[in-house]
């Protein structure tokens, strides 16, 4: 994962583990509340800003609990 989001992600209290990059979409597994979690972005998360990136992922961690 590029430097800018992963630190952007970081600030949020979200650490990223890994990336799985398919064939359209990005999966990322993420360490966030002491919980280890699949987020499907439906997207690469290089076409979005940072900021995106981040606003994305914690609706979709919300989504799940």
């Amino acid at each position: 994962m590029k430097k800018g989001f992963k630190e952007a992600l970081e600030r949020a209290g979200i650490k990223v583990l890994d990336v799985y990059r398919g064939r359209e979409e990005d999966v990322l597994r993420v360490q966030y509340g002491g919980r280890v979690l699949l987020v499907n972005l439906k997207r690469f998360y290089d076409t979005m800003k940072p900021e995106e990136l981040v606003k994305a992922v914690i609706s979709l961690i919300e989504g799940k609990s």
